[in-house]
């Protein structure tokens, strides 16, 4: 009895290290990628975001939008100062 239960330990343990194996496998192959940035990469995002601002469809859209916010925002604080001078009552 003795002999199968060592038996079975090593055998459960061999599984083990298989199943352990190969789920580590994908992960190795995931981390190959190269993680060193290009020297450029700040000019590069800059002219982006430059390029980006300099089309009117989307400089319009982005004033409009802000606008909008200013203007929420604007009337969320009277809506504070007059429940604020309620409260005061």
């Amino acid at each position: 009895m003795k002999i199968n239960r060592s038996r079975t330990s090593l055998s459960q343990s061999s599984k083990s290290t298989q199943i352990n194996q190969v789920l580590q496998r994908p992960i190795d192959e995931i981390i190959v990628a190269d993680s060193t940035l290009p020297p450029n990469v700040t000019a590069q995002k800059k002219a982006r975001i430059y390029n980006f601002t300099n089309d009117l469809k989307i400089r319009n859209n982005l004033m409009e939008h802000m606008e909008t916010l200013k203007q929420v925002l604007h009337d969320k604080n009277n809506k504070i100062k007059k429940l604020k001078r309620q409260a005061g009552y």
